[in-house]
């Protein structure tokens, strides 16, 4: 019995030994990656106006996915050297309307009139001629 305790009990310590080592690994890991989103934050504010980057923030609570990308392209422009000046939030919004598909729209409202599509409104005058 006694071997078989001791067996049992060096088992349990090889078992914890690396269950604590899967801890620190997982910890290094997070604090590696906290780290690094941080630099990347950093970055970010130094590449993006106040203006840009506070739109930047809006747009990350609703469409991470599309704030994500659009920081990746800032900072992969930063890094081939193609920034000559601080993004604002007019290149934010357009890099949005880009990588959602959105397209550059005109509307118009007249007296007593719904609010139109300046395209639309084209087509329409275009037909009726």
């Amino acid at each position: 019995m006694n071997e078989l305790e001791a067996i049992r009990r060096k088992k349990m310590m090889e078992l914890m030994k690396q269950l604590e080592q899967k801890k620190k690994l997982e910890e290094r890991k997070k604090e590696a990656s906290k780290n690094i989103e941080d630099k990347r934050t950093q970055l970010l504010k130094y590449l993006i106006d106040e203006e840009g980057y506070a739109y930047l923030q809006e747009l990350r609570k609703t469409k991470a996915y599309l704030a994500r990308e659009i920081e990746d392209i800032i900072i992969g422009l930063y890094l081939r050297g193609m920034l000559q000046k601080r993004v604002t939030r007019i290149v934010v919004r357009r890099l949005e309307r880009e990588l959602s598909g959105e397209g550059p729209n005109i509307y118009i409202k007249r007296r007593g009139d719904d609010i139109v599509e300046f395209g639309n409104l084209l087509k329409k005058k275009l037909t009726d001629e």
